[in-house]
Parts: C-alpha cells; sequence; structure tokens
C-alpha cells in the first residue's frame, strides 16, 4: 500500500505545492468535499498527504470527528511511484494536470462538477463558460471522458449520473458518492420561510426569485458565513432556494436536506444528487414557475413536512460517513492494482522537463545574485563618487574664503 496525495490545486512547474493554509474560515465546497475524501482514506488505513489550499478549521473538524489525520506537507515536491494522486477536474492550468500525468505516480480524476464546465477537457479551443449561460450540449461530451482516460486518469465522482455519462462513452467511472462523519443533525426551530445564498454564483437568479415570492414570505438571504453558521441558518428555513441551472456536485443540496431545509430547484441540472421528491426537494422546468411552486408549498404544511422528513432520511443514508470510507477504500484497492500510468515514455519526459525546469531556476537565481551585485557595485560607485565631488566642493570653498579683494587666486 503506497501514499495517497489528494490536491486540491495550486503549485508552480511539475511539482505539487505544500499544504497551504487558507486565510479566513470559509473554503469552497469542492476544496472541503476533498478534505472529506482525505479523512476517508485515511480512515480506510492509507498514508495520505493533503497537498494545494487548506482550512486549518475544517480539518480540525473532521480530526476530532474521525479519529484520523492526513498529513499537511509543508514543502514541494514532485509525484513518484509510491504515491497514488487523486485530483479534481476544475482547472485550466497545463501543469495542474501534467505534474501528475508526466511522472510514475497512479492517478485518479475526480469529477465534481461536468467536464468543461469549470476544468479544461483537454479539447482545443475550449474555453471556460459562464455556469450562467453554459449549454448542457458542450459539456460531459463523450471526447471529454475518453480524453481523460487517454492521459492514464482513473476517474471517480460523487455523481451517479457522472459516472453513467462516462459509462455510455466507454470509459469506467467509479461513483464512490460523498459522505461527512458525525452523527446526523438534529431537526431544528423554524425561523424563515425561505433561505438562499448570497455568497454564490447563483445568486442573481436566487434573487429574482426572492424578490417574486411577495409579502408574507420571511427570507434570509445568508452572506458569506462559516461553515457551521451557514449550517444553523439552513436549519432555521422551510425552503431552500436554489436556481442552479448547470452544475456537478453540490454539497449545500444535501446539507439542506439533512436538516429539513426543502430544495426548489432547476430542472435543468440533471448532475446533482438528490433533486426528487423521494429525496426531500422539488424540481421546476424554469424559473419563473420557481416563486409560484414555494408559494404553493407554503401554504401545504402536510406536504412542507413530508418533504422534509424525506429529506432528512436520503441525506443521513447519502452521507453516512462508514459507507463513504468503504467505497474510498475499495476505489483505491482497484486504483493501486493498476499498473501506472506514467510508467515509460511520459514518466522520462517529466523527468527531462523537471531537470530543464530546476535547471533554468537555478540560472535564473545566478542571474538575480549577479544583478544584485551589479546594482550594489553601482551604488557603490555611486556614493563613493557623490564623496568625491562633495570634498572637492568644500576644499573649492575654502579656497575661495581665503581671497581678498583685489587679490589674484593662486594657480
Amino acid at each position: 500500500m503506497g501514499r495517497l496525495v489528494v490536491y486540491s490545486g495550486g503549485g508552480d512547474g511539475a511539482e505539487l505545492p505544500p499544504a497551504l493554509p487558507v486565510a479566513g474560515r470559509w473554503i469552497g465546497g469542492g476544496i472541503r468535499t476533498l478534505h472529506e475524501l482525505a479523512f476517508a482514506a485515511a480512515a480506510s488505513g492509507r498514508r495520505v498527504e493533503l497537498r494545494g489550499p487548506v482550512l486549518p478549521a475544517a480539518v480540525e473538524r473532521l480530526a476530532a470527528a474521525t479519529g484520523v489525520r492526513p498529513e499537511l506537507p509543508r514543502e514541494p515536491r514532485r509525484p513518484d511511484a509510491h504515491d497514488v494522486v487523486v485530483l479534481p477536474e476544475g482547472y485550466d492550468e497545463p501543469w495542474w494536470a501534467g505534474r501528475v500525468v508526466l511522472s510514475r505516480a497512479r492517478a485518479a480524476m475526480l469529477l465534481l462538477a461536468p467536464p468543461g464546465l469549470f476544468g479544461w477537457p483537454f479539447t482545443r479551443d475550449w474555453e471556460k463558460p459562464s455556469p450562467l449561460v453554459a449549454e448542457r450540449a458542450a459539456l460531459a461530451r463523450p471526447e471529454h471522458f475518453r480524453a481523460y482516460a487517454e492521459l492514464g486518469f482513473a476517474l471517480w465522482t460523487p455523481m451517479p449520473r457522472m459516472a453513467e455519462l462516462a459509462a455510455a462513452a466507454g470509459v469506467p467511472c467509479r461513483a464512490i458518492g460523498n459522505g461527512t462523519p458525525g452523527p446526523a443533525p438534529a431537526p431544528a426551530e423554524k425561523r424563515h420561510d425561505v433561505a438562499w445564498l448570497r455568497a454564490n454564483r447563483w445568486a442573481p437568479l436566487a434573487e429574482q426569485v426572492a424578490a417574486a415570492l411577495g409579502e408574507g414570505v420571511t427570507v434570509d438571504a445568508i452572506e458569506e458565513a462559516e461553515h457551521e453558521q451557514l449550517l444553523d441558518r439552513l436549519a432555521a428555513a422551510r425552503v431552500l432556494l436554489w436556481p442552479s441551472r448547470i452544475e456537478g456536485h453540490a454539497r449545500i443540496v444535501a446539507e439542506a436536506r439533512a436538516r429539513g431545509c426543502v430544495p426548489v430547484a432547476l430542472a435543468s441540472n440533471e448532475f446533482a444528487t438528490g433533486l426528487d421528491e423521494a429525496s426531500g426537494a422539488v424540481v421546476v422546468a424554469a424559473l419563473e414557475r420557481m416563486a409560484p411552486v414555494v408559494a404553493d408549498l407554503l401554504r401545504d404544511p402536510d406536504r412542507l413536512a413530508s418533504l422534509a422528513e424525506h429529506g432528512r432520511r436520503s441525506a443521513a443514508e447519502q452521507l453516512d460517513w462508514g459507507g463513504y470510507v468503504a467505497r474510498v477504500g475499495a476505489a483505491l484497492d482497484e486504483l493501486e492494482a493498476r499498473e501506472p500510468a506514467g510508467t515509460g515514455a511520459l514518466a522520462e519526459l517529466g523527468e527531462r522537463l523537471a531537470a530543464l525546469e530546476l535547471e533554468r531556476a537555478r540560472l535564473l537565481a545566478w542571474t538575480q545574485r549577479e544583478l544584485a551585485l551589479t546594482r550594489a557595485d553601482r551604488e557603490r560607485w555611486i556614493a563613493r563618487h557623490a564623496g568625491l565631488e562633495a570634498r572637492r566642493s568644500v576644499r573649492l570653498a575654502l579656497r575661495l574664503a581665503q581671497l581678498r579683494p583685489g587679490r589674484r587666486a593662486p594657480r
């Protein structure tokens, strides 16, 4: 059994970055999911490194809840044949995947969103679209899944629908789901009818729906908040406005359902897990239908209570920690049995590129040192010249002071 590296982005050149503590107490849901993956792998008995952006507060909560702790390395390094590296799909910088592909490590790409929405799917002429206008036909295409496989990545995803699409393209993809340690949250007192998130890409659409609800509906517009505060405010609301046109693994849907808050979402997001009535959510065909559907729900407390209960039960099953640890362990067993994709030409190419990069860094450092010395010499010569000029000026002043009226200056 080797070493698992959960790599959430960042770094320079061929090296994986160290753990990079994030200032503040908030991180994106994708990075939080990668934190949970690292802890699940550690709970399965693996040695785990967590590299890239890390939220210390989240790490401490997970460590307290699980009794395990991944390593948080302080130095960058290249991946090697002892490593299994898991990285998310949502980046477009070439070294993000190249530092893993051009190595001897085994690797898995964790698909948290449809390929092409946030991350480069290794196709020509791709440009990152806005989720507000992205077209479904341009995302999660068969050639995207095949490109990942051609580069040697095993594919993992929290979303069963994503695994189905990859399989239809002829590419195996493990649906590992997701999980959160700790007991299911207890039901909370409801203080608001509706909640929506201001610090979110769908905020313009959610605000539009909230404005259409009319008087008499209490609305909590949640600004950027610490994760625990966000969850408490979701628990206090009956309905979550979630006008997500197209997206991938949105943690907020499961977190709301787990707290008896019923998501009302758009049917266009085929990738989400738990967006159906059996799971405690309601979907609508168009944005303009969302406010009337929410109003109907609020007028039907029995249906709302039933949906909330379905949501709590289905979310508890979806987020069960023991099941998630088992699925992650099985996925790692399978990946560790594979031949490293980088063995051979790709790994040798990576070695050469890393050596060239190191030589370039050394040359740059030498050039900067020489430039600094040249500048220091220049400053010394300027200072010496200024001193000589000052002394000459003093001597001239003294000689002029010795002159009397009518007396010629000595030659």
